[in-house]
C-alpha cells in the first residue's frame, strides 16, 4: 500500500512538471467563472459549438467594453485554428474548465483582472481569419453596477435570459424596474 502511494506521488509531481502550463495573464471573477460554465452547458439549437468546445476545438472570446451609462461583457465560441494574429484590445488569455479564454476589450473590468500586461502578439494586417459562432451572449451592467435586463440577451433578443439573471442576482443588484428601452 505504501509503495503504491509513493509510485503515484512520483508520477503526479513528473506529470506536473512535463504537462504543458497555461500561461495566464487574466483571473477571471466567480462570476464570469459561472457564465462560461453557463454558456458551454446550455442546451439549445447551436450546441453544435458547446461540443466543438468541449473537444476542444473552440475557445471561449470574451469582450468587454463600456459606453456611457453600461458595462459589457460578450461572450462566444471561436475556432480555435482562426487565430493567425491578434487584436489591438487583446488584453490576455487564461483557461477555465479546461477551455482556452482569450480575452479582448478594457484593462479593467469586473469580470476578470489583469495580473500582468501581455506579452507582445503578432499584429493583425486583415481581419478576416476570425470565425465567429452565432450564439453570442451579452451581459450588460449599469454604471451603479446593477443588472441590466434591457441590454442583456443570448443569441437573439427574444431569448430567454432567466440563466443570466439567475447568475447575476448572485453577485450584483437588481433593479426593481427598468424604465430603458431598448
Amino acid at each position: 500500500m505504501r509503495t503504491s502511494s509513493i509510485i503515484l506521488g512520483i508520477a503526479f509531481v513528473i506529470c506536473s512538471f512535463t504537462l504543458p502550463q497555461a500561461r495566464s495573464n487574466i483571473v477571471l471573477s466567480d462570476f464570469t467563472k459561472e457564465l462560461i460554465y453557463l454558456f458551454i452547458n446550455e442546451p439549445d439549437e447551436y450546441d453544435y459549438y458547446s461540443k466543438k468546445a468541449k473537444d476542444r476545438k473552440y475557445e471561449i472570446i470574451i469582450l468587454t467594453y463600456t459606453d456611457t451609462s453600461n458595462y459589457y461583457l460578450d461572450i462566444y465560441f471561436n475556432d480555435v485554428k482562426s487565430h493567425k494574429c491578434w487584436l489591438d484590445n487583446f488584453v490576455g488569455k487564461t483557461s477555465h474548465l479546461g477551455q482556452r479564454v482569450m480575452v479582448y476589450g478594457d484593462k479593467e473590468s469586473f469580470f476578470y483582472i489583469v495580473e500582468k500586461e501581455p506579452k507582445p502578439q503578432k499584429p493583425c494586417r486583415k481581419v478576416k481569419y476570425i470565425r465567429y459562432s452565432p450564439d453570442t451572449w451579452r451581459v450588460a451592467l449599469n454604471k451603479d453596477l446593477s443588472f441590466c435586463k434591457d441590454k442583456t440577451y443570448k443569441v437573439a433578443r427574444e431569448d430567454d435570459i432567466s440563466i443570466i439573471e439567475n447568475l447575476a442576482e448572485k453577485y450584483f443588484k437588481i433593479p426593481d424596474d427598468t424604465n430603458e428601452n431598448y
